[in-house]
């Protein structure tokens, strides 16, 4: 461990804009509704089927929820299929989305979530921490160095579409609590910036150089 060092992802500082958070709960009927989203690639280990799980059982209590499945890369039938049939006219798919629209998507949207079963340091929920969005994300390495419980977004188990559902209907029922976790989830990717995480790996490099023209300065 003595020789390992760690550097983040970062984040353009592009996505860093003001938002405008929404001042009540979706009901029955309201033309705007909360607006989960979801970016990434269609696959298991994105939590996809929990995600799906989730979504459906929350249509059933919260008919204002919408979904945006965001950069799949999948035809919209396939990714739709895995829903409950009630629930597949509230999900919105759009396989692909320009790297120049990415920061207008999350603004459009009002509770980023992202179920993945394993990743590293994903860029969409850096992204989307960025625009000062809430974030419902699983407890796995690689997100919990970013976000904590309850301060900059909300943890749940991974495989635990009930967990899921729940944080996301807690979210969605306090826009206190969403405007609370967006700012703090901004304010902490204020740090990871990549400017910041370049100088971190300037210094990194510099210090691997130092150490093997001096190897005993370092020990």
């Amino acid at each position: 461990s003595g020789t390992v060092r760690y550097v983040p992802n970062g984040v353009e500082p592009r996505f860093l804009i003001e938002r405008k958070f929404s001042s009540g709960v979706a009901k029955p009927g309201d033309h705007s509704p909360i607006r989960l989203l979801f970016v990434g690639t269609w696959l298991d280990r994105k939590g996809v089927y929990y995600l799906a799980q989730a979504f459906s059982s929350l249509e059933r209590n919260a008919r204002g929820v919408t979904l945006t499945v965001a950069g799949c890369h999948s035809p919209e039938k396939q990714v739709k299929d895995f829903f409950a049939p009630e629930a597949r006219d509230r999900v919105t798919v759009v396989p692909r989305v320009p790297r120049e629209d990415m920061p207008a998507l999350y603004a459009d949207h009002d509770i980023f979530v992202f179920p993945s079963l394993m990743e590293g340091m994903p860029l969409t929920l850096l992204e989307a921490m960025a625009t000062a969005m809430p974030v419902v994300i699983t407890e796995i390495p690689g997100m919990v160095e970013l976000v904590e419980n309850g301060f900059n977004g909300l943890l749940v188990q991974t495989a635990d579409s009930a967990g899921l559902a729940a944080a996301i209907e807690r979210m969605c029922a306090s826009p206190e609590l969403r405007a609370q976790l967006g700012q703090a989830a901004q304010s902490t990717m204020r740090r990871y910036t990549w400017d910041r995480v370049t100088l971190g790996i300037e210094a990194l490099l510099a210090a691997a150089v130092e150490s093997a023209r001096n190897p005993r300065s370092t020990r």
